[in-house]
């Protein structure tokens, strides 16, 4: 063997090319992409977790303003005698409706409790704008029946639903065989009653976003006294 001739060492390796900087941008570039497409994505299901949450929270409190109205309409009284201290009065004229009328409550009922034994309140539902102009609110209030005349009185308040956007009461008139948005028999209870109850508004329109409904058969009758019978 020619002692000039060049040796290979068994260990060197072959140069390497590396990465040019054009390269490393594009990867970059599409690294970012991905990064940002991944970043879309669960951006998008957070907010439509959000979205979803919150229709439900909204449809629930919608439901549940309805069932108190539901059960305070259910043990509505009504005594032709003392007119003045049993009138249904409803105002339902615009979006929001206002009404008042007195009910035997439930035992069960949210504020029954704070006025002593006796369960017969002067009861309101009305819309009431929140605090700090945060929407409207679906407002009951709750009073004892009979109260004197020159007590400063403050009724118990509970604010039943946020974000209304509709409240509306409808009578059945069974003359007309049609729901009408008029009640000017003050001295009578209406004897079907359709609620409705609207929370927040979509992105176009000022329709609710969220429109929960019930119809309420109220069974009591008015109770005329009886008369003596003379023997």
């Amino acid at each position: 063997m020619n002692p000039s001739c060049p040796r290979h060492s068994r260990g060197r390796s072959l140069p390497r090319r590396a990465f040019t900087i054009i390269e490393v941008m594009i990867a970059m570039a599409i690294f970012m992409m991905v990064v940002a497409a991944i970043y879309a994505t669960w951006s998008a299901v957070l907010r439509a977790t959000k979205a979803g949450l919150q229709a439900a929270a909204n449809v629930q409190r919608g439901r549940i303003a309805l069932r108190t109205l539901q059960d305070a309409l259910l043990t509505a009284v009504n005594y032709p005698d003392n007119v003045k201290y049993y009138t249904f009065v409803a105002e339902t004229s615009g979006d929001f409706a206002d009404v008042e009328f007195s009910a035997r409550l439930p035992s069960s009922f949210p504020g029954v409790g704070r006025y002593g034994g006796s369960l017969l309140r002067r009861v309101r539902f009305t819309v009431e704008q929140g605090k700090d102009n945060k929407g409207n609110e679906l407002v009951m209030y709750e009073k004892p029946f009979l109260l004197p005349p020159d007590n400063d009185f403050n009724p118990y308040r509970l604010v039943l639903s946020h974000d209304v956007s509709l409240f509306m009461v409808e009578f059945f008139d069974a003359q007309k065989r049609e729901y009408t948005r008029e009640w000017s028999q003050t001295n009578a209870l209406p004897k079907l009653v359709r609620i409705a109850v609207g929370l927040g508004k979509q992105s176009s329109g000022n329709a609710p976003q969220d429109l929960v409904t019930t119809s309420v058969a109220i069974p009591a009758t008015a109770i005329a006294r009886v008369a003596p019978r003379i023997q």
